[in-house]
């Protein structure tokens, strides 16, 4: 199908750019990479990476060299990521990722925002600096570094569930319900995942009928008390 065919034959949607883009290896001498796509006769798109290669005969440059290579899978997967990653980027719920040496390479905007403060402190960093997340039990007691529950999840292999507090940068604090689980490859652990979701207005609201409850249990108790006096009076 391409035997024969000009070197921009390849290159349908780009043809021009590649074509300066070889001239550009003629002239200097120096090797070009580019990516290109190939509509196929049954409507498949296939992604190639070419590398251009000036070929030399006696000093001179006498024509290319181009190293074609398949890379069909591998923009599918290129593509595929990123849609993962822009969606998990957008959910209203934090999301954290660590490898399996501990360092915590991915937060999302949710998750960002609990926290607040400089990015560069929190995404990106090893196991010894977690405590800038400022992670905190419900009773106000900080975690050790090795009780962290993603930390936990990922040294045991484990699922950890539970509550904590994260403390944003303003110092306003948020009550948020976590899930952190190990990831594994072929049965071996390659990273960990934690989930935390603010749940702050859920709990205010909870404490909130809690109140109300205990105010009108004291109410009815006060009624039932007034009412067995007046039926003594009566007595």
């Amino acid at each position: 199908q391409v035997v024969g065919k000009s070197i921009g034959y390849l290159a349908q949607y780009n043809a021009d750019i590649i074509k300066e883009i070889n001239n550009k290896v003629l002239r200097t001498g120096k090797m070009e990479m580019y990516e290109t796509e190939f509509k196929q006769t049954d409507g498949n798109i296939t992604n190639f990476e070419t590398r251009s290669v000036p070929r030399y005969i006696d000093n001179k440059i006498a024509g290319l060299t181009l190293h074609i290579r398949d890379i069909t899978q591998q923009k599918k997967m290129e593509r595929e990521s990123h849609i993962l990653k822009t969606a998990i980027d957008q959910i209203p719920v934090g999301v954290a990722l660590a490898d399996k040496d501990l360092n915590l390479y991915y937060c999302n905007s949710s998750g960002l925002g609990l926290r607040g403060g400089e990015k560069g402190e929190l995404v990106e960093i090893p196991k010894n600096a977690f405590a800038n997340w400022q992670v905190i039990q419900l009773t106000g007691e900080p975690y050790e570094i090795n009780d962290l529950p993603l930390v936990k999840a990922i040294t045991q292999g484990e699922t950890m569930k539970g509550e904590f507090i994260v403390k944003h940068a303003s110092g306003t604090e948020s009550i948020c319900d976590f899930t952190a689980s190990a990831i594994f490859e072929d049965n071996k652990i390659i990273g960990g995942m934690i989930i935390f979701p603010d749940i702050t207005k859920r709990k205010q609201a909870e404490e909130k009928v809690i109140a109300s409850l205990k105010e009108k249990e004291t109410l009815l108790h006060e009624i039932h008390h007034r009412v067995k006096n007046n039926m003594q009076v009566i007595n």
